[in-house]
């Protein structure tokens, strides 16, 4: 899980990020207890950890997937700015929880935009592009 995945286990274990690793992981998000597992969903899929989102996407954690940060990023958007294999793993177990894929961003960004222009892909992931999009969205 590298670095950044044991500290988000630690953390997910109720330890303490000592060295302000996951530092802006949680941009936007409320500090309220509820929104727990959409934070660490955010972090997580920052930190490319797949086993890590695959396991916050689960109903029980009570993530939501849609939740958009202060810039109006969802985790969907983190995870198109990322390319390779992970990436695209990181990317298909969001969408097994059916986020809205067309979600735009404060500059008007969706995650295929984000995928496309800062990915620095030479494709578009795989999920990301078959994500359906939503009824009244061209």
């Amino acid at each position: 899980t590298g670095r950044g995945g044991r500290q988000l286990l630690q953390y997910l274990r109720g330890g303490v990020d000592v060295d302000g690793a996951l530092d802006g992981a949680f941009d936007g998000a409320p500090d309220a207890e509820e929104m727990r597992g959409t934070r660490l969903l955010m972090a997580a899929v920052r930190l490319q950890q797949e086993l890590i989102v695959a396991e916050l996407v689960q109903p029980a954690w009570g993530a939501d997937v849609g939740a958009a940060d202060a810039r109006g990023r969802t985790a969907l958007h983190l995870a198109a700015l990322h390319e390779g294999e992970v990436a695209q793993r990181v990317v298909a177990s969001l969408l097994s929880r059916n986020p809205n894929a067309d979600h735009a961003d404060h500059g008007g960004r969706t995650p295929l935009h984000c995928a496309a222009e800062f990915g620095g892909l030479a494709e578009v992931p795989a999920p990301l592009a078959l994500a359906p999009a939503r009824p009244g969205r061209a």
